[in-house]
């Protein structure tokens, strides 16, 4: 799978991975899309860290397919950060769903969301 080392990250990234790291390390949006255990996790938490040392007005949106995923990747993302990255004012993260909300989607950092999920309150925030 085209598989080589690469600084950025721990083991041998594929080249699609190591595409997408290049894009982010380049200030670029990206919107990944991959079978289950592709790798698309890892990018993630790459690209969160990132946005949480560039400075205090970014956002990174984890979309995910199911509420169950949304859960589980808010705690990951709140044992990952939450006591690293202090911002005044603003919560490192938020979920947002149809019907649950824990943290402000509007002055958060990282959001972790479902489509569609009322995007109106907190698109305006999203950098192309």
């Amino acid at each position: 799978m085209d598989s080589q080392p690469d600084a950025r990250v721990p083991f041998k990234p594929d080249g699609w991975q190591r595409a997408v790291l290049d894009e982010l390390d380049a200030n670029n949006s990206v919107f990944v899309v991959a079978p289950t255990s592709a790798g698309k996790t890892f990018i993630s938490f790459y690209a969160m860290e990132k946005i949480l040392r560039a400075d205090d007005d970014g956002v990174l949106v984890y979309v995910a397919p199911t509420k169950a995923l949304v859960n589980q990747i808010a705690a990951e993302v709140q044992a990952r950060f939450s006591k690293k990255f202090k911002h005044g004012g603003k919560c490192v993260w938020a979920m947002h769903t149809r019907d649950h909300r824990v943290n402000d989607p509007t002055s958060c950092r990282i959001l972790v969301t479902v489509p569609p999920s009322n995007a109106k309150t907190w698109a305006t925030r999203v950098r192309s």
